[in-house]
Parts: C-alpha cells; sequence; structure tokens
C-alpha cells in the first residue's frame, strides 16, 4: 500500500468522495485544443512497475507537453519527482498483462492513482481539462482538482465536470473499455490533480490528460466538439466522471 505525499486538502477531498458511490486511454478523442499555445498534454501506459510515487508518462502516441508551472511542482510532492506525475494510494497494484502493464485494484477497493499536472502561469480566467482512460472490469471513477499557487490550495477554485463519453475500436487491447471525461475549471489553476479511483479488480490499462487555459470571451476553435456548444449531448452517461 502506498501513498502519496500531496498537498493536505487534497486528501480531505479524497475522503468525502469515498463516501458516496463511485460513478462510472487509448487516445481515441484527442480535444481540438491540443497543440495549442497554453495547452499540456501527457500520455501513461503503465508499461513497467515505477516508483510509486513518481509515476511517469511512458506513451509515445501523445506529445509530452508541461506547463511552466513544472519547477515548482517537481520541488514540491514528492521533492525532486519530474512533472507531470502520478502517484499511488490505497490497495493497487502493478500488473503485467498482455497489454505491457497498468494497476490493478486490490480487495480493499480503496486504491487509485493521482496524477499532478503542472500548467502555464497566465492571466487567461479558465482551464479545459479532458482525461482518457482504457481499463478492464469495473467502471473507475474520476476526479478533478484545481489548485492556485504551489503547494497552493482548491479553496475558491470551482470544477465542472461535462459528462463520460464510453468509446470502442477495434484497435484497443482485447478485453478494455474506453471513456473519455470532460470539464471545465475556474478561476484558471496554476496546476491540477487528476485521480482516478480504481475499484477492487478494475485493471487501468492508459492514461491520457490534457489541459488548456482558454478566455471564452476570445474567438477560437470549438474546444469541446463533442455537444456541449451545439447541446448534443446524446452520447454523454448521465454519471458524473
Amino acid at each position: 500500500m502506498h501513498r502519496r505525499r500531496l498537498s493536505q486538502p487534497f486528501w480531505h477531498l479524497v475522503a468525502a468522495l469515498f463516501l458516496v458511490p463511485l460513478a462510472a486511454g487509448d487516445d481515441l478523442n484527442p480535444p481540438a485544443y491540443r497543440g495549442a499555445a497554453l495547452s499540456t498534454s501527457a500520455e501513461w501506459d503503465f508499461l513497467t512497475d515505477q516508483d510509486p510515487d513518481a509515476i511517469l508518462p511512458d506513451g509515445t502516441s501523445v506529445p509530452l507537453v508541461a506547463g511552466d508551472t513544472k519547477p515548482l511542482l517537481d520541488a514540491a510532492f514528492p521533492a525532486g519527482a519530474p512533472h507531470p506525475s502520478c502517484g499511488l494510494f490505497g490497495d493497487i497494484s502493478w500488473v503485467g498483462n498482455t497489454s505491457n502493464g497498468g494497476y490493478r485494484g486490490g480487495a480493499a477497493g480503496d486504491g487509485g492513482i493521482v496524477c499532478n499536472v503542472p500548467n502555464w502561469i497566465d492571466t487567461e480566467p479558465e482551464k479545459q481539462l479532458r482525461i482518457q482512460v482504457t481499463y478492464a472490469g469495473p467502471v473507475p471513477a474520476t476526479a478533478v482538482f484545481g489548485f492556485l499557487g504551489v503547494p497552493g490550495s482548491p479553496d475558491g477554485v470551482d470544477v465542472v465536470p461535462f459528462g463520460v463519453v464510453p468509446d470502442t475500436d477495434p484497435g484497443l487491447p482485447t478485453g478494455m473499455s474506453y471513456f473519455y471525461a470532460d470539464w471545465r475549471i475556474y478561476p484558471n489553476p496554476d496546476w491540477e490533480q487528476v485521480v482516478v479511483f480504481v475499484p477492487q479488480a478494475c485493471f487501468i490499462d492508459q492514461l491520457v490528460i490534457d489541459t488548456v487555459s482558454w478566455a471564452l470571451s476570445t474567438p477560437g476553435p470549438v474546444i469541446f466538439a463533442d455537444g456541449l456548444e451545439t447541446g448534443d449531448t446524446s452520447r454523454w452517461s448521465a454519471e458524473i466522471p
């Protein structure tokens, strides 16, 4: 069992989330903003059993882009760990399988993966964030917390989820399922913690995280391109990610 050293407010939020039922990435749905100014992206394929306090992106299909809060997070938790990076909490362990590796939830049912994502220090009012998860077994739940400052605080930062969208593709590993989920965060945080709660017997095969700083008042491309702007949300589930 591992516990990552993270900011204290995070653990209160995680504890609260475990008191309610948990809702329910190969890169099937990259957001339209990937590669834009003030965007970040990272992919974890979990190919090897890395340091449980510093699980680094190891995927090659998504460009690794980190914002300029990276040096501040690198010096924070755990000290010296490169960012973006993930850590483990609760009953969860790495296992190898035909997709090369990933993390499986244990019998206690309280395991999870939490990732620190460094963004850009800028004046844009809002953050968009997308997570893509490829998994097998029970559906994992997800949560996002935005922090102002380093280590900073999530107080006063609103995180609004916009649905879970499952998808299928013949290229997914055998037996795997997939979904993506979007969030809108304001005021624009300097960094986020993305949490994947991994219930018993759930196996996490891949994780992709994209973010962008955004000003809604300025013209630009459609961000989500999945019905958020048009009102066609037929693909969304009724569950909160």
